[in-house]
């Protein structure tokens, strides 16, 4: 089965004065069925249910398992049987960060296996073995959540938000084949709950299927709108300081020169890459001057600035500096 994948946007919900996460739990669970239109009996040892095992915010990282064997065995025919087992350990963390979320992540391993009595059984079975992260937050600004999800073969892994009124926000899922997938939304501010799954799954299992290791990863990540992504980068930051977040309501990204007059004066030019596009420049800028770097408003971007010094007095040309910073996008 190929991924899927499915958002939806929805009008902004109010905030709330509430902690960042009001739920941060994890469960695991294992059952087997069989589906064909044979009688068949399953017989199954699943692992006790493990239910609400906290997580704790900015925590360390919580594990749960769940695991289960047995047989089936077709009613009319004792020779007929399939004997299985699925196992899986789910690992879950969340983090925040300045009264909002910051991450999320499940990462797991397990392992399905099956053995058939015969080439193809009349029986088909049906089984697994989960974990999951249950979470709830509030978000008091705007910002946009970045979700990536891999997994291997005979897995079911999904990624599930919604709002405070109910409504599904963003689902992100696949099933059966080695899969992975990614989603990006824009969140308002206000209430969420939601998900992260991970299953080891023997589905419509008919004959043998050798001992096959799984895994998923499922990882989101939270920025404010026009939040610094990534932290200044090089030697030009003592002669031009990037601005730590977007100006969201100029669409510009300012940056400011040195408020060292000597410093400022050793400058000749400066020039403002936005995405490896030349978007401004100023020539010998005097101290603690404002550039406003035009950037448009959906974009995710990576700012540079290059610092062009002036010539020495034995007549070379003057040493260049970069520096580098990236941003969130604002809408």
């Amino acid at each position: 089965m190929s991924l899927v994948l499915a958002s939806t946007t929805l009008l902004g919900a109010p905030a709330h004065a509430l902690p960042v996460y009001t739920t941060g739990d994890m469960d695991a669970n294992s059952n087997a069925s069989e589906g064909s239109p044979t009688a068949c009996t399953v017989v199954q040892n699943p692992s006790p249910i493990v239910s609400n095992v906290p997580v704790v915010e900015n925590g360390p990282a919580t594990t749960v398992s769940a695991s289960n064997s047995g047989t089936v065995t077709n009613d009319g025919d004792g020779t007929d049987t399939i004997s299985f087992a699925t196992q899986v350990s789910v690992t879950g963390k969340m983090t925040a960060a300045g009264g909002n979320p910051d991450t999320l992540d499940i990462s797991s391993t397990g392992s399905v296996q099956a053995t058939a009595s015969k080439p193809v059984s009349a029986c088909e079975l049906g089984g697994y073995s989960y974990g999951d992260l249950d979470f709830g937050f509030t978000l008091t600004q705007p910002g946009f959540m970045d979700i990536t999800l891999d997994a291997t073969k005979h897995t079911y892994s999904e990624f599930y938000l919604f709002d405070d009124a109910g409504n599904d926000y963003v689902e992100l899922y696949g099933f059966g084949l080695q899969f992975s997938g990614t989603q990006r939304v824009y969140l308002p501010a206000g209430v969420y709950g939601g998900y992260l799954e991970s299953d080891a799954v023997l589905s419509e299992v008919t004959s043998t299927l050798a001992a096959t290791q799984v895994a998923t990863t499922i990882h989101a990540d939270f920025d404010l709108v026009g939040a610094q992504t990534a932290a200044p980068v090089g030697k030009a930051g003592k002669y031009v300081a990037l601005p730590g977040a977007r100006a969201c309501a100029t669409d510009s990204l300012d940056a400011t020169v040195t408020p060292k007059k000597k410093r400022a004066e050793n400058i000749k030019l400066v020039k403002f890459f936005v995405n490896d596009k030349l978007a401004a420049k100023t020539k010998t800028p005097t101290k603690g001057a404002v550039v406003k770097v035009p950037v448009a408003d959906k974009v995710q971007a990576d700012l540079k600035a290059v610092v062009t010094l002036v010539k020495k007095k034995n007549g070379k040309p003057g040493k260049t500096y970069e520096v580098e910073a990236s941003y969130e996008a604002c809408s």
